[in-house]
């Protein structure tokens, strides 16, 4: 198996546990913190469902510039937005990872 079949693969899995961690997060509640030095649970709810963009963007470019985010509106409040932010991320990921199963191995 090839290095970036193999992490196409581990992202398919992850997709999964992500997709429940994200839709387990209850409405109204993004202000939860188990510990009063930890970060609100609907924060990390919404770094979650925009982290794929985010490989994405440090793949793609040569250099990181946060000066130009590849999203604006990074943090979705509503439990229905971060659903909806985290399948476009992964239909963009479903898409790409079909063109590099087709590229050829590079030498």
């Amino acid at each position: 198996m090839e290095l970036k079949e193999m992490f196409l693969a581990k992202l398919d899995r992850e997709a999964i546990v992500t997709r429940k961690a994200i839709e387990r997060v209850p409405e109204g509640r993004n202000d939860f913190k188990p510990h009063e030095r930890s970060m609100e649970l609907g924060y990390l709810a919404a770094l979650v469902a925009t982290m794929p963009g985010w490989v994405w963007f440090m793949i793609e470019k040569d250099e990181l510039d946060l000066s130009d985010p590849p999203m604006r509106d990074s943090r979705p409040r509503q439990k229905r937005r971060r659903r909806s932010c985290w399948r476009r991320w992964m239909r963009e990921w479903s898409r790409r990872a079909r063109l590099l199963k087709g590229r050829p191995k590079s030498t």
